[in-house]
């Protein structure tokens, strides 16, 4: 940070150092990260690999002084490069038929998970409690709804302009509470 302090009016002030570093960094340090998230094929190792590289080659040709890029040029190799060299190790992999082996360990527990959770006893038990906490949670929802609709119905007719169509408004607004209500006592108490 004090030797980027140091050269900021040497790359231009501070705008252009901001695009500089962004350029350099920005695409190196997040685009490997995101694509290792949904690749099964990646590694640890690619994706550091693949940063530091970025990391080098980027600030190389942004600091280095051999070749002079302007900023929105440093973005866009910034970002391309990292992508294509994600994609090119994703291809290698591909053919090679490697997969990441924590990849691999991830999948089959996320299996085993689901597997348990199928097989458990208590799972119908489960579904009668969230079904009637849901139908609870409804029927505060409608004796709200009703609430404050009858409330703006109430102070509706006490006011002195618009009164028709605010105490309207109120009356529309109890009814949604009431439909709720009664929609919610019919339903089933499984569901």
């Amino acid at each position: 940070t004090m030797v980027i302090a140091l050269l900021v009016d040497r790359m231009g002030g501070i705008l252009d150092t901001i695009w500089t570093i962004g350029g350099i960094t920005g695409g190196a340090m997040y685009i490997p990260m995101l694509w290792a998230l949904f690749s099964k094929r990646h590694t640890g190792r690619s994706v550091l690999g693949v940063t530091l590289l970025c990391l080098a080659v980027n600030s190389f040709y942004k600091l280095g002084g051999v070749f002079v890029l302007t900023s929105a040029q440093t973005q866009a190799l910034g970002s391309v490069r990292p992508l294509v060299l994600m994609a090119g190790y994703e291809i290698y992999a591909a053919r090679t038929g490697s997969e990441n082996q924590q990849y691999l360990e991830y999948e089959s527990a996320r299996a085993a998970r689901i597997q348990a959770e199928f097989q458990s006893e208590d799972r119908e038990e489960d579904e009668h409690e969230s079904a009637r906490e849901n139908r609870h949670g409804i029927k505060v929802i409608g004796i709200g709804i009703l609430a404050t609709g009858s409330l703006i119905a109430v102070l509706g007719s006490i006011s002195n302009e618009g009164r028709l169509l605010v105490v309207g408004v109120g009356i529309c607004v109890a009814i949604v509470g009431a439909s709720v209500l009664r929609r919610n006592r019919k339903a089933p108490a499984s569901a």
